[in-house]
């Protein structure tokens, strides 16, 4: 038990690093009334909060389809469709207002480029759109500031994608009863993360989107409430494991059924 809230937990911060930035977004772009005038070349608060939002369901996506292969627990691989299958729906009602970052895929190359560099240098977006490209001169030219060379959802796009990395990293060196616990540890602690993003984000957003939001917080606070059960039924769901005892040349094998610890 303490193991899985500790997986929660450290998930839970890592993933705050992701809302800090999120939450200074409304602060330099226009009014949620003018969210509509996606042509001024700014990004606005809807384009910038759905995307953060979008982050959060490609990662669920994306750890999700290797639990549903892996996980041994039935009602493991079952929340495990369900993530993929609403989390696939929540993308595309977010299609109109981040379009970049609901396509499928979209982390792909990120979350490769994450995986393979162990040197802590510097991951070279090469998957990074135009729009992307054109706000760093947009920021750069309104504030005459050199801080602002690197773009805010570029490394919104980097951090989510490490993460994604390293959640990814932290799974599949488990199996069986152990590996269902992490995933629905991890679980838990990024929708508690999600339901106070959309809180925060449906008061900085227009009324459309705001009302999109919501929706995706009633499904998150249905998903949490699955998590939470599951978790309670590996709690008291027993394991088996061959124990292997040598006597002279003769290996004898036993089967050992134990409380799930």
């Amino acid at each position: 038990m303490l193991r899985r809230m500790f997986i929660a937990s450290a998930f839970m911060a890592v993933t705050a690093s992701v809302a800090m930035l999120s939450a200074e977004a409304p602060a330099t772009a226009k009014s949620p009334k003018n969210s509509d005038q996606a042509d001024t070349g700014k990004r606005t608060p809807d384009h910038l909060l759905a995307t953060c939002v979008a982050l959060g369901n490609q990662a669920e996506i994306t750890l999700s389809e290797i639990a549903r292969t892996k996980a041994t627990n039935e009602e493991v691989k079952k929340f495990a469709e369900m993530m993929i299958a609403d989390h696939h729906a929540f993308l595309e009602k977010l299609q109109k207002f981040a379009p970049e970052a609901t396509k499928a895929g979209f982390l792909d190359s990120d979350v490769k480029a994450a995986r393979t560099n162990k040197s802590g240098d510097k991951i070279q977006q090469t998957a990074a759109s135009d729009a992307d490209k054109s706000d760093v001169k947009t920021a750069d030219a309104e504030s005459g500031d050199s801080a602002h060379h690197f773009h805010h959802m570029q490394l919104e796009r980097e951090l989510a994608a490490q993460c994604i990395a390293s959640a990814k990293e932290k799974l599949e060196a488990k199996s069986g009863h152990e590996f269902d616990n992490c995933f629905i540890g991890m679980q838990l602690g990024a929708h508690m993360h999600m339901k106070d993003k959309l809180i925060v984000f449906q008061r900085h957003v227009s009324p459309e989107l705001a009302a999109i939001l919501a929706d995706g917080l009633k499904t998150t606070e249905h998903h949490m409430a699955k998590a939470e059960q599951i978790m309670k039924d590996l709690e008291h769901t027993t394991t088996t494991k061959t124990v292997e005892t040598k006597r002279g040349n003769k290996v004898k094998e036993r089967t050992v059924t134990k409380e799930a610890e």
